[in-house]
């Protein structure tokens, strides 16, 4: 996605994570349409070290995002 972007909505500390609430936009490569995708990363730390990384997101909203794109492609694309 060259116009991949987040715009960031929360963030929440404890005592050894961090927590960032963002949404995720962009269009893919050669497509009309963008999308808007809620998610959350959890950041776990050790000392000053990022020790773990996990990212959450619903899948399924990009895919209704974009749905409507795909469909066209398939019925004029071979």
């Amino acid at each position: 996605m060259p116009d991949q972007r987040n715009e960031l909505r929360a963030l929440h500390f404890a005592a050894d994570a961090v927590i960032a609430e963002f949404d995720l936009l962009g269009t893919p490569a050669g497509g009309t349409r963008s999308f808007r995708c809620p998610m959350a990363a959890i950041f776990m730390f050790e000392g000053d070290r990022i020790v773990c990384e996990r990212v959450y997101w619903d899948n399924a909203t990009i895919e209704r995002q974009l749905a409507g794109e795909r469909a066209g492609y398939q019925e004029t694309g071979s």
